[in-house]
């Protein structure tokens, strides 16, 4: 597993491949990371796609907060797990019910505003 220090690396080393700013010794140890495994490749391949990042940056673009970029995030990378041949693949979402108490508030109000009326018709009959 690499180090966050040597990730930050990398990171950086690819940023300065987009912008043309590459030395000889950046160069050697990017390419030296991207022959490493196939998996490198591919990302490296995808995040130098100028169309690949013009994409991502209009889907950003579409964010209203925070929080539905973060969701968005995990939804497409999440915690991923590493399997053969050093490929990388999401891990299944579980499947989480979620309850519909507002349906419920409501049908208990007009529950209880139903046995009133009933209760008072009752009442003044007499």
């Amino acid at each position: 597993m690499q180090s966050q220090e040597h990730k930050k690396k990398i990171v950086t080393l690819i940023g300065k491949q987009i912008r043309g700013e590459l030395n000889a010794i950046d160069k050697r140890d990017l390419d030296i990371w991207i022959s490493e495994s196939e998996s490198n490749k591919i990302l490296f391949d995808q995040l130098t796609d100028p169309a690949y990042r013009q994409g991502e940056l209009m889907e950003m673009r579409g964010f209203t907060s925070a929080s539905s970029a973060f969701a968005n995030f995990m939804e497409k990378y999440g915690e991923r797990v590493r399997v053969e041949d050093d490929v990388y693949v999401p891990p299944k979402p579980e499947v989480e019910e979620k309850q519909n108490y507002e349906s419920l508030k409501y049908a208990a109000t007009v529950i209880v505003l139903l046995t009133l009326s009933i209760g008072f018709f009752f009442l003044f009959e007499e």
